[in-house]
């Protein structure tokens, strides 16, 4: 065995406050962008794996409408056996536009109550930066 030459290793060299608080900034920015990342991953795989589950539902939606549509039909036809054909379009007509209507003004008015600002997020960003200011 040969005996070992080499000279001792060097301590660590520290770095000033400043390059600390600079690798501290760096560390806390490189595991946001990585965090980032992960989600947009996930949420990625998340909407492929649902995109099946969409398009079932869309498709079921449109069958649903055709059998609305049928349902209306046959509810004029029976209609005008009863007040005549004009009549029975207009009634069905009128019935639908107000219940639509209704609906949409209901839709319109608790849409322009609810606040849709991410509250828990902002809440969140402002207790970062103020933890990294040191407040």
């Amino acid at each position: 065995m040969t005996p070992d030459t080499s000279e001792p290793a060097a301590p660590p060299r520290r770095g000033s406050i400043g390059d600390l608080l600079r690798q501290l900034v760096d560390d806390i920015i490189n595991l946001v962008r990585a965090q980032l990342e992960v989600t947009r991953a996930e949420v990625g795989d998340s909407i492929r794996q649902s995109a099946g589950s969409l398009a079932a539902i869309a498709v079921g939606g449109m069958f649903m409408m055709v059998a609305t549509l049928c349902l209306l039909v046959a509810l004029i036809a029976w209609l005008a056996t009863k007040v005549g054909l004009v009549t029975a379009v207009l009634v069905v007509a009128g019935v639908l536009g107000v219940a639509g209507g209704v609906l949409i003004a209901s839709g319109v008015a608790k849409l322009r109550r609810m606040d849709l600002a991410p509250k828990h997020t902002a809440a969140n960003l402002k207790r970062n930066a103020a933890m990294l200011k040191g407040d």
